[in-house]
């Protein structure tokens, strides 16, 4: 998986070793093939911090927003929507196409053509 992380302000480079930490959760799901991640921070603007992630996965993009007060909360709080609707997709390609995998490419592990 490729993971980019912008950065809109300068941000410290442990918040970035952080981001891409969080990121790397992603994986184990293992249809996702890019993630790229935005941080905004604006002392002088509430919500001070908004962060945007933007996951590719096989033919689907997938986009979640947030802001908040830091930007470890938003980091914390787009990577969880992310996880969540990477699942949901996954569940729903499963479920729609019956033997297909959740990547949407070849057959489920188990299931052959009858």
């Amino acid at each position: 998986m490729r993971v980019t992380i912008v950065a809109r302000h300068p941000v410290p480079e442990d918040l970035r070793a952080y981001g891409e930490q969080k990121l790397r959760r992603l994986e184990r799901h293992g249809n996702v093939l890019e993630a790229t991640l935005t941080l905004d921070h604006e002392p002088r603007r509430l919500p001070a911090a908004s962060a945007e992630l933007v996951v590719h996965l096989h033919h689907v993009r997938l986009t979640s927003r947030v802001e908040g007060a830091t930007l470890r909360e938003v980091v914390d709080r787009v990577t969880d929507r992310s996880d969540r609707q990477v699942l949901r997709r996954k569940e729903r390609v499963t479920t729609h196409k019956g033997k297909v995998g959740a990547d949407g490419v070849g057959p489920a592990s188990g299931a052959g053509p009858r």
